[in-house]
């Protein structure tokens, strides 16, 4: 019976330090559209410095740690919209996928997590988002941070 709830996202998850976590339909949909990001970021025509194929290795490594935890999943989503502009978040709005980046997963007002975020006024002392590259949600400008 306890299984059946796990899988269908009504019960708890047992985390690996033994604190019972739940994650719900909302965190799982967020889940799987992070891990989308991982694989199409590849595809995308981004580029990192060195002007190869742009991999998001750390976004991901953080996205799969937080994995059965959404309570933290949401956390770190919530971290990345933020924190001042990345190298990778860069490259994928000069490769003109702004729809790759943690503001698009965040501000995408049709999908099942929609809620689970929450605006937090920013604490590196970056400038707002600004629509500077046409994107829905707003584009970190990097020349404007302070961090």
């Amino acid at each position: 019976m306890a299984d059946a709830a796990i899988r269908s996202g009504t019960g708890p998850i047992v985390a690996d330090r033994g604190t019972v976590v739940v994650v719900n339909n909302a965190q799982k949909a967020l889940l799987a559209r992070l891990r989308e990001l991982v694989d199409e970021t590849p595809k995308s025509g981004a580029l990192n410095a060195g002007g190869r194929t742009l991999y998001i290795t750390r976004f991901s490594q953080a996205v799969e740690g937080r994995a059965e935890d959404g309570p933290r999943l949401v956390e770190y989503v919530r971290s990345k919209v933020h924190e001042c502009a990345t190298d990778s978040y860069d490259a994928l709005i000069k490769a003109g996928r702004p729809d790759l980046t943690a503001e698009a997963v965040a501000a995408d007002a049709s999908a099942p997590w929609v809620g689970v975020h929450r605006e937090r006024p920013r604490s590196c002392g970056c400038s707002p988002r600004s629509d500077a590259h046409g994107s829905p949600h707003g584009a970190r400008r990097r020349g404007s941070r302070s961090c």
